[in-house]
């Protein structure tokens, strides 16, 4: 949402405030979407992007860029998991089972 924000306010001026706001009401009502209304982001995205518009263009621009990104996050972030946990077992002679992605 920062980058987002920082890019909006670089390339058009608008108000880094209204701007956050505007994003935590996307977000919000996105969420709300999801779980209270039982929406999937393959429907909402079938329901807000018309074919050939703007939001159809945005969403294959992320597609394209994102591909492998939340792998990269997810193998990231348990990699570092171990890692602490590793240090924990070290510290204090321990070793915990750990399921493994």
């Amino acid at each position: 949402m920062e980058k987002w924000v920082d890019a909006a306010v670089e390339m058009t001026g608008a108000d880094r405030s209204a701007l956050y706001a505007l994003a935590g009401e996307m977000l919000l009502g996105t969420g709300k979407l999801l779980t209270e209304e039982g929406f999937t982001p393959e429907q909402l995205q079938q329901r807000v992007a018309v074919p050939g518009g703007i939001t159809a263009q945005a969403l294959s621009l992320l597609e394209k860029r994102l591909e492998g990104l939340f792998h990269q996050l997810i193998r990231t972030t348990h990699d570092k998991y171990d890692e602490d946990l590793a240090k924990l077992d070290a510290a204090f002679g321990t070793t915990v089972n750990r399921p493994r992605y």
